[in-house]
């Protein structure tokens, strides 16, 4: 399996391209519940990306999504030019924080770290890159 798109960082062009993410995977011959690990990771790294990453879009901005299987393992590539991201120095959720209202959100990171079983970022050239595995189940 292998699939690979480079779009503009802006939601609408986002919603496309998960939709044809998802149908992908349905095709494939993965447990329900690794595609569903799958696709949140992916939308909660793209989402934020775009909502975190960029205040003005330039023509040059970019995401470039890459999903590579087989039978073992999905390894998912995520690369964009918005601004530079530390995802290892993100805290943990507070969820004290966010049920009383003090807070909004921060749980993104943690979901992708609980779903996939090795999440690896870096930024090199002004382009962040996060490589995302998921063993898939038997």
């Amino acid at each position: 399996m292998e699939y690979q798109v480079k779009f503009s960082p802006i939601l609408i062009e986002f919603t496309e391209t998960k939709h044809s993410v998802e149908k992908m995977l349905s095709t494939s011959n993965i447990t329900y519940m690794d595609m569903m690990d799958i696709m949140l990771a992916i939308d909660e790294a793209i989402t934020n990306i775009i909502i975190h990453g960029y205040d003005n879009v330039k023509s040059e901005d970019f995401i470039q999504l890459l999903i590579k299987g087989d039978a073992e393992k999905i390894i998912i590539t995520i690369m964009d030019t918005g601004r530079e991201f530390d995802f290892d120095a993100t805290p943990l959720p507070d969820i004290r924080k966010n049920l009383s209202g003090m807070k909004k959100g921060g749980f993104g990171v943690h979901l992708i770290k609980s779903v996939m079983n090795k999440v690896e970022h870096f930024r090199i050239a002004n382009v962040n890159k996060l490589i995302l595995t998921k063993v898939l189940a038997a």
